[in-house]
Order: C-alpha cells, then structure tokens, then sequence
C-alpha cells in the first residue's frame, strides 16, 4: 500500500523588522506595525519619507513649528494634554534643529565677526553656542518647575515645553537672524541682542499663554526664568572656560 504523500507546510512568512508570525494578507506587521512588504530603498522612497515627515498632518514638522509661532502656549497644552499624534516629539524637534545650527553655524561662520571675539570667554561661548543652546534645556526646565510648581506640572512636562521653546527658538534663529548675521556682519553684535530680546518676549508669550491668569504674576514669574537661566549659563561658560583654560582670564 501506498503511504499518502504529505501535503506541503505553508512556509511561515515572518515580519522583517520583529519576526512576528505575519497572517495571510496582513498589510502591516500586528507587533511592530511595519510594512508587510517591504524593498529596497530608492531616492523616490527617501524623498517621500522626507517630504512626509516636513509636511504630513500629522507629526509634521512644519507643522509643529507653524503651530509654535502663532500659538505656543496652546500647542503645548494641547500636547500635554493628550493630543500627541499630530506634533512632532519634542526632543526630536530640538536634536534636529540643533543639529540643522550645527550645520550652518560651520558653513557660514554665524558666531564669528562680534566686537567681543578678543574677550576669551565671549570666543569660548561663540565657539560653543549650540551647544550652550541645548544644555540650556534642562536648567531652563529645572528654573521653570520651581518657579511654576504649584500649577501641578512635573519636571517632565517642564522638561518637554523646554524643549519645544529650544527647537523652536532654534528654527527661528536660523530662518531669521542667521541671514541677518550673514548680510550685516558688522552689526553682528546689535543682531544678537535683538534675538536675546526676542527670545524674552517669545518666552513670555508661551508661558502666558499656557498658564493664563493671573497673568502679570505669570510675567514676573516667566521674566525671573530668563534672568536665572542667563545667569546660570553664564556661570556655566566661565566655569568650563576655567576648567578648559585654567589661568585663561589672568592671561589677558
């Protein structure tokens, strides 16, 4: 007698990223949400990932950064609240637009040029000033948690809205005062005090608009967060500066 022959065993197609069993027309993977399906990357793949990620409803960057410029304050309580799909993360945002700094600070030299380059420390800042920009988060978040406590947010949450008000002033450092610096060099140093009151005036509108009433508590409030942050980072500068160069300052 003849054994039947065996049927063959469908071959288990297994999710790429995860290796999750993948079901029979599954479009995405059940466990990671991946492509079923995926193939190699082309230049069109990666241009419509980046244009995705610029201009897509959701998590869009430039809608995150359009959203930070005409309504902070509410932006950032729409994220805290729940709504977090839509925005971009936070301390993405900040990464990618330190980064993107980093980028054209090198290529168009926009820290160079100022009157105070001959001061030692004010080089050692310039030299560093993104770097300044993104340590400052966290100190920004500690000052602001202290100072706002008793509206019933963590440092976290401080945390976050730091670093939403970091990208943003990043972006807006470079979309404006960058080609201001690169046109009118020889007013460097006046450009950079228009962004430091800039970036004042911005700061209050955020913490205005997201604390509310009562507001001119809320402004005294947010303008002792500025001066604190400055003075915390410029104790900072010169203490690395010291640490870096000892007998820096006594050498000039």
């Amino acid at each position: 007698m003849m054994e039947p022959t065996p049927s063959k065993v469908p071959k288990v197609k297994l999710c790429k990223n995860c290796d999750t069993a993948l079901v029979a027309g599954d479009k995405f993977c059940s466990q990671c949400g991946q492509k079923a399906k995926t193939k190699r990357l082309t230049m069109i793949d990666i241009r419509k990932t980046v244009m995705e990620r610029l201009l897509h409803h959701d998590q869009g960057i430039l809608l995150l950064t359009r959203d930070l410029a005409i309504r902070p304050g509410i932006t950032i309580h729409n994220y805290f609240s729940g709504k977090r799909k839509r925005y971009y993360d936070p301390f993405k945002y900040l990464m990618l637009s330190v980064g993107l700094s980093v980028l054209a600070t090198h290529t168009f030299g926009l820290m160079q040029g100022g009157a105070n380059s001959h001061n030692p420390v004010s080089a050692f800042a310039e030299k560093h000033f993104n770097l300044i920009l993104f340590v400052s988060v966290p100190f920004a978040a500690a000052w602001s948690w202290l100072l706002f406590r008793r509206k019933g947010y963590n440092f976290a949450e401080h945390l976050s809205m730091q670093a939403f008000i970091g990208g943003f002033r990043t972006v807006f450092f470079l979309l404006l005062f960058a080609p201001l610096v690169v046109l009118f060099r020889e007013h460097y140093n006046t450009i950079l005090m228009l962004f430091v009151v800039v970036r004042l005036f911005y700061l209050l509108w955020v913490y205005l608009q997201f604390f509310g009433q009562p507001r001119w508590i809320n402004g005294l409030k947010t303008l002792l967060l500025f001066l604190l942050l400055e003075l915390t980072m410029m104790v900072l500068i010169i203490g690395f500066f010291l640490l870096i160069n000892p007998g820096g300052l006594r050498a000039q």
